[in-house]
């Protein structure tokens, strides 16, 4: 995780994307846990944390 850190944080999906030809599937709602729950305020930190680490 300490290298994600130095990086877009998107990146983490770039590297996840399929070639060229093939097809994936997003499940937005988990992601949108971690990220928009924490930024506005939604969740506690010991939340954050746990989906973070699922």
């Amino acid at each position: 995780m300490a290298g994600e850190l130095a990086r877009h944080y998107l990146w983490r999906f770039w590297t996840k994307l399929p070639r060229s030809g093939h097809m994936a599937i997003f499940d937005r709602t988990r992601y949108g846990r971690v990220m928009v729950e924490r930024i506005e305020g939604f969740c506690s930190e010991n939340d954050w944390d746990a989906v973070v680490s699922y």
